[in-house]
């Protein structure tokens, strides 16, 4: 029997074809469009797929495989320690008749023991998710509820059209976010300021990000309910969790702030922190 049947990339195998591999290339964004629709329909009718896909988000599809190399050869020992057991009882079935006959492997016993293998395959999938659910960290729910502003979109404010402006908008777009940063610190105008926020903290440079949230929201223009709430994420990152809490209150007080829910559903899940 194929031990490779038991591996835990199994587990996301379905009968329309995606594979773990498959899955793993989704979340880093490297599948087709074609081959990512297949995919989100999987994702539409699978929770376990979805809560899969946040885990692998949550860690990284590198530390992520990493798991489930190590959760194979964990199986692959368990099988062979299997078939190593068969092989005895077939050496000790060519001995003579005085062999005891209780060694004869009977179809019960074999499917008793693949049974624990594939018992295994669900304690460490189980345990896998379990960990990559957990803890629960300020960083881990900014992660999850941080969204980049759409470039295409406009909240207000006079459009700037420079060719500097221009430049960073469509680096910014092709999510190239180390050069476009600096290049909008050189535009005066708030979709500036809004998008260079959203680019420093895209790459980890979370002072200069709340730096430029704080700004926005001092002007009061149109970006100002989304500086707000990009700057609780960034506080949460920072690990500055009262700060963010005491924002994310105030616009979950405010039935007419666009993140009104949204920051309702942080405050629940930071509550323990």
């Amino acid at each position: 029997m194929n031990q490779d049947n038991y591996h835990i990339d199994q587990i996301f195998s379905v009968p329309d074809g995606i594979s773990a591999d498959q899955f793993l290339k989704y979340a880093n964004d490297e599948l087709s469009e074609q081959e990512a629709h297949e995919v989100e329909r999987l994702l539409a009718d699978s929770d376990f797929h979805t809560d899969a896909l946040e885990g692998i988000e949550m860690v990284g599809s590198a530390q992520f495989e990493a798991m489930m190399a190590k959760a194979n050869a964990a199986i692959d020992a368990k099988v062979a320690a299997g078939h190593e057991a068969d092989a005895k009882v077939i050496s000790l079935r060519s001995e003579p008749e005085t062999a005891p006959a209780a060694t004869t492997p009977t179809p019960s016993r074999k499917l008793f023991r693949y049974l624990s293998v594939a018992a295994s395959v669900v304690l460490l999938a189980v345990a896998g998710f379990i960990f990559l659910r957990s803890p629960l960290t300020p960083q881990s729910v900014a992660q999850e509820y941080f969204e980049v502003f759409d470039g295409n979109v406009v909240r207000g404010g006079l459009h700037s059209t420079t060719n500097i402006y221009d430049t960073a908008k469509q680096l910014y777009n092709d999510k190239k976010y180390s050069e476009a940063a600096p290049l909008f610190d050189e535009v005066d105008s708030i979709q500036s300021l809004y998008y260079a926020a959203n680019s420093y903290y895209e790459i980890g440079q979370y002072d200069l990000s709340a730096d430029r949230f704080r700004s926005v929201i001092a002007k009061g223009d149109g970006y100002a309910e989304d500086a707000e709430f990009g700057l609780a994420m960034t506080l949460l990152m920072q690990e500055n969790v009262a700060d963010a809490r005491n924002l994310l209150n105030d616009m979950a007080q405010d039935e007419r702030h666009n993140y009104t829910a949204k920051a309702r559903e942080v405050l629940q899940k930071i509550e323990s922190l």
